[in-house]
Parts: structure tokens; C-alpha cells; sequence
């Protein structure tokens, strides 16, 4: 049975019995492509006035100056499709993440374009997370000129170089924990027992107890490295005490058990909203 694992915004985590696959969905237009479009833009526009200024050269015979601002028009268009190509390359990658018994995959899709890459659990030695030294040669230039410190997923194998993966998805603060999720499972053999976690004691709001939603959750390895903050979701009508299993997120691949302590909300604050409300009637 596919259990659901908490998930940030962009990444999701399904865990089927020994089978981990992360859904790393694109991240639309941000504003880097957005920069990316407008520079688009520019270029063209640019390119425009100065093909409409070398045609009106009267002095040029008619070919001359026909070819000239055709060519200019065209630099500018060329521009223009360039750049809103990187903006959608940097936006809309996405990719899906699966390690189980037997291997490690990865399918990176980059537009119309689909990178596999496959490794035994044997071959491989760790995951760890670099610097990006992968992305396509003009983004890599913009993003070092400052713009952007990137990172990328560094797959390193027995008698083979270290090999980035996921380096055009722009995944920085999750490949952290996604990187120390698959090395917990690599260091752990498949048929080897899962230990439970230490229970973890997570305060949440009687209005989001009662009506359900989200809880942020602190992860950590079995050897205090930190693996960032994950959204459990909370059923609605959770009772104090009620515990949250998170099945695959524990030491060496085992269950993290989560307890909720309902916590009531402040009366001094609640009263100082209602004041604030009917202060603002008048």
C-alpha cells in the first residue's frame, strides 16, 4: 500500500513498501525567467529600431538595404526565441526520482527533452549534494554572474567519476533531505529491520486540530545532521496525544513517530483580535 509522505511545495514523496519515488514537479515562471523575457524583449525591440533606422538610409541602394534590416530584424527575433527558450527551460523541468531494492532512477524532463539515468544499489556509494556545474551554458553564466547559487544532486558509484543529477530543477534546500532519505536507505539493506524513530512531539493550534491542515515537522539523521523541515498533514478532528506515523522517514528507512500535543489558543490574543476588529468598525 503507497503511503504519502510529507512533501514541500514542489516535491512529493510516495513511499510503496521498500520503493521510494519523489514527484519533483516544474517551478512556473519565477523571476529570473521572468528577467529572462523582458531581456527577450529588449533585444528584439532594440534590433527592431535599429532595422527600421538601416532601412531608411536612403543613401544605400534598395538590396543593401533590405538585407541589412532583414538581418538585424532577424538577430532580434533570434534573441528573443533564445531567451524565452531559457525562461521556459528554467521553469518548466521537472522530473521523477525512484529508488527501490534493486536501483536508483532517474528521469529528468527538460522541455520536449527526457534524460534517464539508471544505477544499481550495488554500484552505488553515496548521495550527497554539490554545486551545480551542469546547467546549460548561458543560464550557467547568468546564474554565476551572481544571480543564483545553484545546487545539484552528486551521485557518486564505485570505479566511476560523481555524476550531477537534477541540477536544472533549481531543487537547493530539497535535495538536502531528499539526499539524506536515500542515503538512510542505501546504508540500510533492504531486508534489514527498520528501527522506529524517537517520537517527536509536535504542538499544533485546536483550530488546526479541528479543522485539519498542516504541521511543520523537524527532520533529523540518526546522526544529528539536519535534514530540513516537512508539511504532515493533520486529519481533521485530531485529539491531543494523537500520533502520526511517518513510515520511511526514520533512522536507516524505519517509521518516525509523531505525537501532537494540542495546544489551546492564546486568550489574551484572541481577545486583543476581537477588540482590533470592532476597533476598526468605528
Amino acid at each position: 500500500m503507497a503511503h504519502h509522505a510529507p512533501h514541500s511545495p514542489r516535491v512529493h514523496l510516495t513511499i510503496d513498501g521498500d520503493q521510494l519515488t519523489w514527484t519533483i514537479r516544474p517551478k512556473g515562471l519565477t523571476t529570473f525567467g521572468l528577467l529572462l523575457v523582458v531581456a527577450g524583449l529588449a533585444s528584439a525591440g532594440a534590433c527592431g529600431l535599429l532595422a527600421v533606422n538601416v532601412w531608411e538610409q536612403q543613401e544605400f541602394l534598395l538590396y543593401v538595404r533590405l538585407v541589412g534590416a532583414a538581418s538585424v530584424a532577424s538577430a532580434g527575433l533570434s534573441l528573443l526565441t533564445t531567451f524565452v527558450y531559457l525562461a521556459a527551460r528554467d521553469g518548466w523541468a521537472r522530473a521523477i526520482v525512484i529508488f527501490d531494492r534493486e536501483k536508483l532512477t532517474v528521469h529528468e524532463v527538460v522541455l520536449h527533452t527526457t534524460h534517464s539515468r539508471h544505477w544499481s544499489r550495488e554500484e552505488l556509494k553515496t548521495i550527497t549534494v554539490a554545486h551545480n556545474q551542469s546547467r546549460h551554458e548561458i543560464l550557467a553564466a547568468l546564474k554565476s554572474a551572481g544571480l543564483m547559487e545553484e545546487t545539484a544532486l552528486r551521485v557518486e558509484t564505485t570505479g566511476k567519476s560523481p555524476q550531477p543529477v537534477l541540477g536544472e530543477l533549481s531543487l537547493n534546500g530539497e535535495l538536502t533531505w531528499l539526499a539524506a532519505i536515500l542515503r538512510e536507505h542505501l546504508e540500510s539493506p533492504p531486508e534489514a529491520p527498520k528501527p522506529a524513530g524517537q517520537e517527536l512531539l509536535v504542538e499544533v493550534d485546536s483550530n488546526v486540530a479541528e479543522r485539519g491542515g498542516e504541521v511543520a515537522v523537524p527532520l533529523a539523521g540518526p546522526r544529528g545532521a539536519g535534514w530540513g523541515t516537512v508539511m504532515v498533514p493533520v486529519p481533521a478532528g485530531a485529539s491531543d496525544g494523537a500520533r502520526l506515523p511517518l513510515r520511511g522517514l526514520g533512522p536507516g528507512g524505519g517509521d518516525l513517530p509523531v505525537r501532537l500535543r494540542v495546544r489551546e489558543p492564546d486568550e489574551r490574543a484572541a481577545l486583543f483580535e476581537v477588540s482590533r476588529h470592532y476597533a476598526w468598525q468605528y
